[in-house]
């Protein structure tokens, strides 16, 4: 009987360390995404670059210099432009999973970038990756995702969790 209890009472322990673990590592996954979101809306390239996962670019052929400077350039011409995030919005991570001895998650978002006076709302999602367990977190933006080409950026992607909606509004006159 005392055997039969110890054990239940070891599952009951085990079952919720591994769902503090979990939340643990969900609310690292938000964390470090609205770190990401910070840099977006600042415009600063660089802190977007140092919060993005390029690793699958670098197995393509890309370099951490072009990678920089394409985003800096990028981010220098949105600034040029007038560009601002009227609205940005992460929802809560879906499920954490692995793949490849690294964790991911995707975080759906919802934001509107106002260019020239029109704003372009997009719904999509970050895949946050994880190298260390989940502790810290660099992201893909998944506007460009679909189930043929996640497997560059998580090469044993099963389908598990599915790959979350995507939307683009094409601009609109800004009032």
């Amino acid at each position: 009987m005392r055997v039969c209890l110890s054990i239940a009472i070891a599952l009951f322990c085990s079952c919720i360390c591994s769902s503090a673990v979990a939340a643990d590592k969900i609310a690292a996954s938000l964390r470090d995404a609205h770190k990401l979101v910070d840099c977006m809306e600042a415009f600063n390239g660089a802190c977007v670059v140092k919060r993005t996962y390029n690793e699958y670019l670098y197995r393509q052929g890309a370099s951490a210099d072009q990678i920089t400077r394409n985003v800096r350039d990028l981010y220098a011409q949105l600034k040029a432009m007038g560009g601002k995030f009227t609205h940005f919005e992460l929802a809560q991570p879906q499920a954490i999973d692995s793949s490849d001895a690294r964790e991911f998650v995707f975080i759906p978002y919802d934001q509107v970038l106002e260019l020239r006076g029109r704003e372009h709302q997009s719904k999509a999602y970050f895949i946050g990756v994880s190298d260390d367990h989940g502790e810290t977190w660099r992201f893909v933006d998944g506007m460009q995702i679909n189930e043929k080409n996640i497997r560059l950026i998580i090469p044993g992607y099963t389908g598990t969790p599915p790959l979350p909606p995507i939307y683009s509004e094409a601009p609109s006159s800004g009032t």
